[in-house]
């Protein structure tokens, strides 16, 4: 239904300016297809029509040179005709504008009008206000040679042979509607956003993308009839409607360029980092972002924060236990852990753990067993043994009489029996290490859960933790949220790699069931951490921006965004949020 239609009669044009719009009939000539201009063109909105017309070359501008590209962006020699570029599907240059108009006198009239409810369309609407952001949106006459007929709500124009992005946004812009980009205009304002490649089975196109501030009159728009048969203002979350209620009414890499100028919008907004390699990192090569198709959440330090107590009480105990079990001398736990990321790595690349070092005992009864270690080098980040056991119990056959040992062989390599197995040993170290007192820490945190509530559910979440899974289960009942997550993923289903590894993540994509490491959202307290899961690809934050052992700032430039706390989520990442 038509709210408000505001005709002007300029030079022969119509412009229809709309707050809310969900048709697109209108009393104007232009509804029919015809103008009070006449025009010599071929009318192009059948398909067939079409083919025929750029054959013929009788579609508009057929034999203007236009910016033939390859599929990088880099231009042609001598560029080609406007219709063979259309012809042969030619990768091309074209620029895609947002005009955004903020201009209070067309709020005032929208108000005048009665429609109340839109009078905050105005300069001091919020920028990422989609309900009260307006854009210009033009529909296309029925003579052009793609998508006639069809909603533009990014207008711009096709790139002429060595003419700039920039020049030829400013010309649209003068041309098309009568708005001055330039310099020392002083009603609008145009800036370069990036640079995207687009292509489906119509186009193939390296689009430039700009954003028009616009603050002039309704009455001074002078739409070019050729180009241009109405200009609608439609607001922002109108047009993403109206493109699902109608998507064959629009150009389909419009829609895509308003969904790219969104998230450059949203990521400046909130002021996130643009990493190299990421689908937004490069404004030259701009994408769209995959949707998350996976939350990996730290447990200690990152879904609570208790001024690092657990986490102190737990370096004592691996400390008590590399000193009590292994006798080792004081400190050398942490120079484990500085050297191997763990002490545990350190424990087995050392041969503390699972070198066959371990108390043996006789007994009267000889069950005995085969035990056979396969030692093999690892890469960089694992492991630096990898330790298979294979067991295999040998029923003796030797009856009472010969019960006595031969002190020779009893304990020979092939022949040991050990009253630990090296995984029984790790077992043990990290139920010794984690034996914490949880609930003496932590408490419930409603707030934690609310927020955690609110994330998309068709998101799955995942405790990734380089503690054990009992651990964490303990810390995650304390916090009362032990139902919010699919599973945990700890060390031992990493291999007892830790998340400085590489492995570790490529374990954690493969239980979670996800391919696209971009898919992926990490949050964690630790810089080392984040560094590792960028080298793969995953989407990180940084929470918490103190560090334990320096006691300062931390940042990180391999995360997006940090955050103070975890509750602060929602304020980071609201694309996740319901």
């Amino acid at each position: 239904q038509l709210l408000d239609i505001l005709m002007f009669c300029v030079t022969g044009t119509i412009f229809v300016m709309r707050n809310k719009v969900t048709t697109s009939t209108t009393k104007s000539s232009s509804s029919s297809g015809t103008t009070s201009t006449p025009l010599t063109f071929a009318d192009t909105t059948n398909q067939t029509n079409l083919i025929e017309a750029l054959k013929q070359g009788t579609t508009l501008n057929a034999t203007e040179n236009v910016c033939t590209v390859d599929e990088h962006n880099i231009p042609t020699a001598h560029g080609h005709a406007r219709a063979k570029m259309r012809l042969e599907k030619m990768w091309h240059r074209a620029t895609y504008i947002i005009i955004r108009h903020i201009n209070d006198a067309d709020a005032d009239v929208d108000a005048d009008a009665g429609d109340s409810d839109n009078t905050s369309a105005s300069a001091s609407a919020s920028d990422n206000d989609d309900e009260n952001t307006y854009l210009l949106v033009q529909r296309r006459s029925n003579i052009k040679d793609y998508c006639p007929g069809k909603l533009d709500p990014t207008p711009g124009g096709v790139v002429g042979f060595g003419e700039p992005y920039e020049l030829n946004a400013e010309r649209e812009m003068m041309e098309e509607m009568n708005i001055d980009v330039s310099s020392g205009s002083t009603n609008a304002s145009m800036e370069k956003l990036f640079n995207f490649p687009y292509q489906d089975e119509k186009v193939r196109v390296w689009g430039g993308m700009f954003e028009v501030t616009y603050r002039g009159k309704a009455s001074d728009i002078k739409m070019q009839p050729e180009e241009v048969s109405e200009v609608l203002r439609i607001s922002i979350s109108d047009i993403q409607q109206m493109a699902v209620d109608d998507p064959n009414d629009w150009m389909p890499d419009g829609l895509y360029a308003v969904q790219l100028y969104l998230q450059h919008r949203q990521d400046r907004t909130l002021k996130r980092r643009l990493l190299k390699g990421y689908s937004n990192g490069n404004l030259e090569k701009y994408a769209l972002r995959p949707k998350p198709q996976v939350i990996f959440f730290d447990c200690d330090d990152c879904l609570y924060f208790d001024g690092w107590t657990l986490a102190n009480q737990l370096t004592a105990k691996i400390e008590e236990w590399c000193t009590t079990k292994k006798n080792l001398p004081p400190g050398e736990a942490y120079q484990l852990y500085k050297k191997h990321g763990t002490a545990l790595k350190g424990l087995l690349a050392e041969g503390h753990i699972g070198d066959g070092n371990v108390s043996h005992s006789t007994k009267e009864t000889h069950d005995y067993v085969d035990v056979k270690e396969t030692l093999s080098e690892s890469t960089d980040d694992s492991l630096a043994h990898h330790i298979t056991i294979e067991s295999e119990v040998k029923k003796s056959d030797v009856g009472p009489e010969n019960t006595t040992i031969d002190p020779n062989t009893a304990f020979s390599e092939d022949f040991l029996p050990p009253t630990l197995t090296c995984e029984e040993e790790i077992d043990a170290y990290l139920r010794d290490v984690h034996d914490l007192p949880i609930h003496e820490h932590l408490k419930l945190d409603n707030e934690l859960r609310d927020m955690i509530l609110k994330i998309d559910p068709s998101i799955p979440k995942y405790i990734f933790t380089a503690s054990v899974r009992e651990h964490a289960e303990r810390c995650l009942k304390a916090l009362g949220i032990e139902d919010l997550f699919v599973d945990i993923i700890d060390v031992k289903s990493c291999n007892l790699n830790t998340k400085h590894a590489r492995e570790s993540f490529e374990a954690a994509m493969r239980i979670a069931g996800v391919t696209d490491p971009e898919g992926c959202i990490f949050l964690d307290d630790s810089t080392t951490n984040i560094k590792a899961a960028r080298s793969v690809g995953w989407r990180s934050f940084l929470v918490g921006t103190v560090g334990r052992d320096c006691g300062k700032t931390i940042t990180s430039e391999h995360a997006e965004q940090e955050l103070n706390r975890i509750h602060d989520l929602p304020e980071i990442l609201p694309e996740i949020f319901l």
